[in-house]
């Protein structure tokens, strides 16, 4: 894996990474950074609070790993700056970030005796076919398969099913 090299200044208030306007260019994320980082000339301090996750998540996506060098700055070195801006770039930023979304569903239904429990979500009918509950995306009411899925650039990477709730009524 590659590895990039920055200078992180701490100061007595916050934290600012040291990058170029042009880097930012080539990572595709220069439209993307917010107004809290700092701008001079063609250097660009990407603030601590949101902007660094986003530069360090774009490298991660790029396969580059991010070493952060710790340096000293007091914070009006960075208070006499302009707020970032990248107006003049026209290319089209990076999209392709992905997040881990769980979602959580319970399904009640009634089971019955014919249809044995194997284990978590899968069962068995009497005629010996396995039946099986599984997540079902829906896009304009289709339901999609995996290859469908993965074209969106969804990737199904965890199913999970608890304990299974038996309940009784009186």
């Amino acid at each position: 894996m590659e590895a990039k090299t920055f200078t992180y200044y701490m100061t007595e208030r916050h934290g600012y990474v040291e990058t170029t306007r042009a880097y930012l260019r080539k990572l595709k994320i220069s439209k993307l950074i917010s107004p809290y980082s700092r701008q001079s000339g063609n250097k660009v301090y990407i603030e601590e609070d949101g902007d660094l996750s986003l530069f360090c998540k774009r490298h991660t996506v790029a396969g580059i790993e991010v070493i952060l060098k710790e340096a000293e700055k007091e914070q009006r070195f960075f208070e006499n700056m302009w707020n970032y801006r990248d107006d003049e770039c026209q290319d089209e930023q990076f999209d392709g970030f992905k997040s881990e979304w769980s979602l959580s569903q319970r399904i009640h239904f009634i089971k019955p005796d014919s249809i044995k429990h194997l284990r978590n979500s899968t069962f068995e009918t009497k005629d010996g076919k396995c039946l099986k509950i599984v997540p079902t995306f829906y896009l304009d009411g289709k339901p999609l398969n995996e290859t469908q899925l993965k074209k969106l650039g969804i990737e199904l990477t965890t199913t999970t099913t608890g304990e299974l709730d038996y309940e009784y009524e009186l």
